[in-house]
């Protein structure tokens, strides 16, 4: 668990330092997550400029670069544009015509996955950090053949964007890679009939 408590504390701290450069930023736009639905976005390009914005300023800080160099089981990357678009209008579409608070929906423009060799369990997992960092939200994602643990940094802060935290058991690895490629598919459809 040492591994995980390790890469926890610093996304924490990345979180928080980075959060606050994003607050200084002069072309920063705040508006409440929770308040702000889907269809908001959908139909407001300036709310949609401004997330597309905090995800230029995530690369121009190369936040998943540090992430990526910490270790070979750690995988980070920030969402591209185009996934982000998807998201949204594939929610507006899809869960209650887009009457969704935003934070429930780009909770994670900026995401980390790490891979547990060691043998435990999720529920240890869950149990460890639910007790540890009780701040932090952590949830079961187990759907179909994906078995994960997600946690999200920014509970609570409602003008800030969510980073997402994916804990992978070394055993669940592989069908969680092949579950993630069938969920692309439609994205990828999506992309296609874009012309993109």
């Amino acid at each position: 668990m040492k591994e995980l408590e390790d890469l926890i504390n610093y996304i924490l701290k990345m979180y928080e330092n980075t959060n606050n450069l994003w607050k200084k930023d002069k072309l920063h736009y705040s508006f409440n997550m929770k308040k702000t639905m889907v269809c908001d976005v959908y139909n407001n390009t300036e709310l949609l400029t401004n997330i597309l914005y905090y995800r230029e300023f995530l690369l121009s800080n190369n936040i998943d670069t540090h992430m990526n160099n910490l270790s070979q089981k750690i995988e980070a990357r920030i969402k591209n544009k185009n996934s982000i678009q998807y998201k949204v209008e594939s929610y507006t579409k899809t869960h209650e015509n887009g009457n969704i608070p935003l934070n429930k929906c780009l909770n994670d423009i900026f995401g980390i996955r790490i891979i547990i060799e060691e043998q435990i369990t999720q529920k240890e997992i869950m149990d460890w950090i639910k007790e540890k960092y009780p701040k932090l939200k952590c949830i079961n994602s187990n759907k179909l053949d994906y078995r994960a643990i997600h946690i999200y940094f920014g509970k609570g802060n409602n003008s800030l964007f969510q980073w997402e935290l994916q804990i992978w058991l070394k055993e669940n690895k592989e069908n969680n890679y092949k579950s993630h490629g069938i969920y692309k598919q439609d994205y990828i459809k999506w992309e296609n009939e874009r012309g993109e």
